[in-house]
């Protein structure tokens, strides 16, 4: 699998591409994904490759073969042209992998590239090239381009892009939607390649390999703060039924919460907070065990049947402190998975 992303910005162009690749869990490796052409003063072409590994390689280097020709500039006098070559080789690799094959399995020898840069100063522009050869060009409504695992990364660069962003912004926007990937499907990873292109330069940009995530700037550690709710205290009274009633609710809604954030895996519940919120359900036998009086065979379902010797049992300023962690808990859960 790959994640890979070029974007377009008011003053270039910023791409990002993992390198991991694997063929099954036991056969995981590194390949590199972002080929960088340039021939300065002249043009400064990138490529991102997602898809079979054999193809991605070929293609990479049928498209070195093209720009490596005498008459490459001639030939090609847009991007747009070197989008159109692009396509016809990505066509041309996949239809010899097949060969004769009459009923090939699906994306058999697919893949999809991202090309983007500039030609003879005539201004940066951005393609995505499908297996069939066709393509599309980035524009205003679609600023940028996925290939490989999309759906993880999406959301943050939606919410997030704007075209006037400075290059380390790009670069903090673009890591940390790889960054939320990685965590989502293991077989995107790291180390990853960064290449800003400014325009008109006509050369090669900024680039950066990416060795781990700086969990000082962890998008996981941000979406996953826990934003503090302010509860009022149940002031618990003795003898009071109503209390009694949304004790035992809230012990029953403890108990299915409890199951059911034991049977995910999901880095929201790495958060200190989230993380106090289980040790608070992970307490649960404390709280229906006040010196024996608050078991759950003897906290009534029907409330209007208790005795008052059973109900002089309880501590109620330990239950009231108990109670107002348990409401806390919950909320903060409910606020954790977005509720």
């Amino acid at each position: 699998m790959t994640y890979a992303v070029g974007m377009v910005l008011d003053k270039g162009l910023a791409f990002i591409s993992d390198t991991r690749t694997n063929a099954g869990i036991d056969n995981i490796s590194t390949f590199k994904k972002m080929h960088i052409f340039e021939s300065e003063g002249s043009y400064c072409i990138t490529l991102l490759l997602a898809g079979n590994l054999a193809t991605t390689q070929e293609v990479a280097e049928r498209v070195r073969e093209l720009l490596s020709e005498e008459k490459f500039l001639e030939q090609h006098l847009s991007m747009f042209q070197v989008a159109k070559s692009v396509g016809k080789i990505t066509r041309e690799v996949i239809r010899e992998a097949l060969g004769e094959s009459s009923d090939p399995p699906p994306g058999a020898f697919g893949m999809t590239a991202i090309v983007g840069g500039e030609l003879q100063a005539t201004g940066p522009r951005l393609f995505l090239v499908y297996p069939e050869g066709n393509f599309i060009e980035a524009q205003e409504e679609a600023p940028f381009f996925q290939i490989g695992e999309t759906k993880y990364g999406k959301p943050l660069l939606v919410a997030r892009y704007q075209s006037g962003m400075n290059e380390s912004e790009a670069y903090d926007l673009l890591v940390k939607s790889l960054e939320i990937t990685s965590y989502a499907n293991l077989s995107v990873g790291l180390p990853a390649d960064f290449h800003l292109y400014r325009s008109k330069s006509l050369k090669k940009g900024h680039t950066q390999r990416l060795t781990e995530f700086d969990q000082k700037n962890s998008v996981i550690a941000e979406l996953s703060r826990v934003i503090k709710p302010d509860l009022p205290n149940p002031a618990l009274q003795e003898g009071d039924e109503d209390v009694m009633k949304m004790l035992v609710e809230l012990r029953d809604l403890i108990q299915r919460l409890s199951g059911y954030i034991r049977s995910i895996n999901d880095p929201v519940l790495a958060s200190a907070d989230v993380k106090a919120a289980r040790a608070y359900i992970d307490s649960f036998q404390e709280f229906i065990d006040l010196d024996g009086a608050n078991k759950p065979e003897t906290i009534p379902g029907d409330l209007t049947s208790a005795t008052q010797n059973s109900l002089k049992k309880v501590d109620w300023a330990k239950l009231s402190d108990h109670a107002q962690k348990w409401a806390k808990a919950i909320s903060d859960l409910i606020k954790a998975f977005g509720g």
